[in-house]
C-alpha cells in the first residue's frame, strides 16, 4: 500500500468538493471522508471510512454524556465541609448583624448529612475565626465570643489550674480552644479541662494532635453575660452522663456554682466560696 501526498490542485479540488460552488457548510464527517476521497487505500478505505464516519458522528454524544457525568459527580461528591466553609465564613455571618454573633446559632445538618469526626474538624480548621461545637443529634452550633470581663475570669481559672498541674504533674490542662469527641458523638470545648497523664498517654499522637476522644476528667464552665444558664445545665448534665468525675459551672450573674458529681444531685454553692477539687485534683482549690 503506497499513501500519495496530496498537491496544491488536489487541496483546492478537496475545497471545492467539501463547501461546493455555492458555499454551502457540509457535516464535518463527509467533510473529512471527501477530503480523503482523493486518495487510494486500496480494500482499506471502505472500513477507515465506516470508522471514521461513526467516530465522527458519536464524538458529540460522547462529549454530551462526559460533561454530564462530570457535572453529577461533582455536584455530588464536592466535600460537605467546602460547602459549609463557604456558608460560614465570617464574613457571610456578619452580614446578617450583630445580633447573631452576640447569640448562640444552631445549624441543623439532616437535610445534608452527618458530620464525621473528620469531616468537622476540617469545617472548624476551615472556619478558624468561629467557635463551633456539635451536639448528639449532628447539630452544628456557633458560638458566640465573649467580652472581655469573661475572658479575663476564663484565663483567671486556666492560670490557677494549670499553676496546681505544674506542681502536681498529674495531668494536662486545655482552655477552651480545645473541642473534645464525647463517647456519644458530641463535640464540646468547656472553658478550661483536665485530663488525667494516664488517659492522655493512652491517646495516639494523631488523636492528641487533633480532637481528644475522650471527656475530660474535670472541667469548668464559666457562664458569660450572653449565656442562657438552662443549655450550660444541659452540657454539664451531658458532660456527666459521658464520664466526667468533676464539674464546676460558675454562674456570677446569679452569684453561685453548680457542682456536678456522677451519681448525685447537683450541689449549689453561694458566692464567694473556695471551691475544692477534691479527690480528682488533690489539692486545688479554686476561689470564686
Amino acid at each position: 500500500m503506497r499513501v500519495l501526498p496530496l498537491r496544491v490542485r488536489e487541496i483546492a479540488s478537496l475545497a471545492e468538493v467539501a463547501y461546493g460552488n455555492q458555499g454551502e457548510f457540509q457535516p464535518l464527517g463527509t467533510e473529512v471522508m471527501k477530503a480523503f476521497a482523493p486518495m487510494h487505500f486500496g480494500r482499506w478505505t471502505g472500513w477507515f471510512s465506516r470508522l471514521l464516519h461513526f467516530c465522527v458522528g458519536l464524538a458529540p454524544i460522547l462529549l454530551l454524556i462526559t460533561g454530564f457525568v462530570m457535572w453529577r459527580y461533582r455536584s455530588r461528591h464536592q466535600p460537605l465541609t467546602e460547602t459549609l466553609a463557604k456558608l460560614l465564613t465570617k464574613d457571610n455571618i456578619s452580614n446578617r448583624g450583630t445580633r447573631l454573633l452576640m447569640n448562640t446559632v444552631v445549624l441543623s445538618l439532616k437535610p445534608i448529612a452527618h458530620l464525621t469526626d473528620e469531616q468537622f474538624y476540617q469545617l472548624c480548621i476551615a472556619n478558624r475565626d468561629l467557635n463551633l461545637e456539635m451536639n448528639a443529634a449532628g447539630e452544628l452550633i456557633i458560638v458566640p465570643p465573649v467580652g472581655g470581663e469573661s475572658g479575663n475570669r476564663e484565663a483567671e481559672l486556666i492560670a490557677d489550674l494549670e499553676i496546681w498541674n505544674r506542681q502536681t504533674k498529674l495531668g494536662k490542662v486545655f482552655s477552651s480552644s480545645t473541642i473534645f469527641i464525647l463517647p456519644n458523638g458530641a463535640k464540646r470545648s468547656p472553658d478550661a479541662a483536665w485530663v488525667k497523664l494516664e488517659r492522655w498517654e493512652n491517646l495516639t499522637l494523631e488523636q492528641r494532635k487533633k480532637f481528644p476522644p475522650l471527656v475530660p476528667d474535670f472541667l469548668i464552665e464559666l457562664r458569660s453575660e450572653t449565656d442562657q444558664l438552662a443549655p450550660l445545665q444541659e452540657k454539664m448534665e451531658e458532660y456527666i452522663n459521658n464520664g466526667l468525675r468533676l464539674g464546676w459551672l460558675i454562674n456570677p450573674q446569679d452569684a453561685r456554682v453548680e457542682v456536678y458529681r456522677p451519681g448525685k444531685a447537683v450541689e449549689v454553692i453561694q458566692m464567694p466560696a473556695i471551691l475544692s477539687g477534691e479527690d480528682i485534683l488533690p489539692g486545688f482549690e479554686l476561689q470564686v
